[in-house]
């Protein structure tokens, strides 16, 4: 028998494992795992329906959101030891998202109808009577902003299927951001059932076209690994060039 009449012949179990490891990969996840599930010419009749793929596959990339969660943790805590490191990660976490958010604020403001002069000075009175509490309050509702504009941020980074803008790329990201663990993973399985949703109902539309979509996405992947490395390599040289020059 053929490599690729055993390939064709194998038990449902195996392709199931070969799903789900690939959907833990990086690059790949759901994007690569659910078309690779349901292929004919790949598995022939040890292929996969989509609902099954699908599902094992956002089990398999859930998963890892949940270990990358975790490592970062016990990382972050390690990189906080130093001043710069603690510096940066205070920026992402507060600083870059409350100024974000007074931005916001600032540019709603501006919009609304003006009141009344009496009113004004009647709000302004009130706030130098209450100005610690109103200041507290007010940083209170900024941070409480801030923690939602991050969650909404990752589930749209985790929903795009597109290499970059999976799990792996969005739990660092939520890491380092700073949100909560539970939020964290929250927002990044919500939007990564979106995006196995999406690559489903792709895989399922497009299901004769299967393996065109998988030397695609192939393809694509190579790009964009080749892609970085060149501009990895640009920017050292540019960086030694910086060097020497000075």
């Amino acid at each position: 028998m053929s490599e690729v009449e055993l390939v064709g012949v194998l038990p449902n179990f195996a392709v199931w494992l070969i799903v789900f490891l690939s959907s833990m990969l990086p690059l790949i996840e759901c994007r690569g795992a659910i078309p690779l599930g349901v292929s004919l010419e790949l598995w022939g009749s040890s292929a996969l329906p989509v609902w099954q793929s699908t599902l094992i596959s956002f089990v398999g990339s859930s998963l890892v959101a949940v270990l990358i969660l975790l490592t970062c943790m016990p990382i972050k805590k390690l990189l906080r030891k130093s001043k710069k490191m603690k510096k940066l990660l205070d920026y992402f976490e507060n600083s870059l998202m409350q100024k974000f958010i007074m931005k916001f604020d600032k540019f709603n403001k501006k919009h609304k109808n003006k009141q009344k002069t009496s009113k004004n000075l009647h709000k302004i009175e009130a706030k130098q009577v209450h100005s610690t509490d109103l200041e507290v309050h007010s940083t209170m509702q900024i941070k409480k902003k801030a923690e939602w504009l991050k969650f909404f941020i990752i589930f749209g980074i985790t929903a795009l299927p597109l290499p970059m803008s999976g799990v792996w790329t969005s739990s660092i990201l939520s890491s380092l951001v700073g949100l909560k663990f539970y939020k964290g993973l929250l927002s990044v399985v919500l939007g990564n059932l979106v995006a196995c949703l999406i690559v489903a109902f792709i895989s399922a539309i497009f299901i004769e076209f299967i393996n065109l979509i998988l030397v695609i996405f192939a393809v694509i992947l190579v790009l964009f690994v080749i892609y970085k490395i060149i501009e990895l390599l640009v920017n050292l040289r540019t960086k030694k060039v910086n060097e020497k020059a000075n």
